[in-house]
């Protein structure tokens, strides 16, 4: 399994994305479950085809529509209303 930040594998990174109750992701995150490039991830944020706000330099994808995207159930941790 490939490594995308520091030590952490693709598979590490989806399961904290799913498990934890932040309704964002990065964009490391976001290509591991989507099986792509972070910088694939940038280009899809600035073309408006994710749900996203760049905060400091850095992309924020919605988690909730990350995972519809993905065609993921959706979790209690993946919405955006608890």
């Amino acid at each position: 399994m490939k490594t995308l930040t520091k030590g952490i594998s693709d598979t590490e990174l989806i399961t904290a994305a799913i498990e934890g109750n932040a309704p964002v992701v990065d964009a490391n995150t976001a290509a591991a479950i989507l099986a792509c490039s972070p910088r694939t991830i940038c280009r899809m944020c600035e073309q408006g085809k994710l749900k996203s706000a760049k905060v400091m330099g850095m992309w924020r994808i919605n988690k909730a529509a990350l995972f519809e995207l993905a065609g993921m159930p959706i979790t209690a941790g993946a919405t955006d209303h608890e």
